[in-house]
């Protein structure tokens, strides 16, 4: 799911991925371009942190284990569009 914010005193949106690449499909291309894992993970990170979330209180707001998130933000594993979902939720809740 994505959040859609629309700007000052507008309802939020969720819409699913999907939806999103439909109606918004310039900005998904850009967005579905091919990135470096680790550089990508590193950005998750700094929005965590920036956020003030510690791995265990992530980890309870995404379901995923603290190994599994350190193993996304350094880049060890892959980051499918569902792991991204998920912590942008994670990071919004």
């Amino acid at each position: 799911m994505i959040h859609l914010n629309k700007g000052e005193n507008q309802p939020h949106e969720w819409i699913t991925t999907e939806e999103f690449e439909k109606r918004f499909p310039e900005l998904a291309k850009e967005i579905n371009k091919p990135v470096d894992e680790n550089e990508h993970g590193q950005k998750l990170k700094a929005l965590r942190i920036k956020k003030g979330l510690t791995l265990r209180v992530f980890a309870k707001r995404t379901g995923f284990r603290p190994s599994e998130i350190c193993d996304y933000e350094r880049g060890r594993k892959e980051i499918t569009t569902e792991i991204n979902d998920r912590y942008c939720i994670g990071l919004n809740s």
